[in-house]
């Protein structure tokens, strides 16, 4: 998301779509974002209302943690035990090579 703004002119925003789980998806972890339940609702709202990047960037400051960001191990680090600790026969390690620094 506002990663390459060249690639807006491509784009068909109308068939964009969010979609919250309730647990972990994948094992190749682009971001983590921190919302408390209570929150989601806010949290779909604001999303689904980012235009640009001063939006994007305001929105990552409230629910992001970037690969810069000092607690970034701690929360990948609960997120891996959580993970082994609720399926341990799927759990495997989440590769953060291509967590991006959003």
């Amino acid at each position: 998301m506002f990663s390459n703004e060249d690639d807006s002119k491509n784009r068909d925003y109308s068939k964009d779509s969010l979609t919250v789980v309730d647990w972990l998806e994948g094992s190749y972890p682009n971001f983590f974002f921190e919302v408390k339940a209570e929150n989601i609702d806010k949290f779909a709202e604001r999303y689904a209302n980012l235009k640009n990047r001063q939006d994007y960037e305001r929105f990552v400051s409230i629910y992001g943690l970037r690969r810069t960001n000092q607690k970034l191990w701690q929360v990948a680090d609960w997120f891996q035990a959580k993970y082994r600790q609720e399926k341990p026969v799927q759990s495997g390690l989440f590769d953060l090579n291509r967590y991006q620094n959003r």
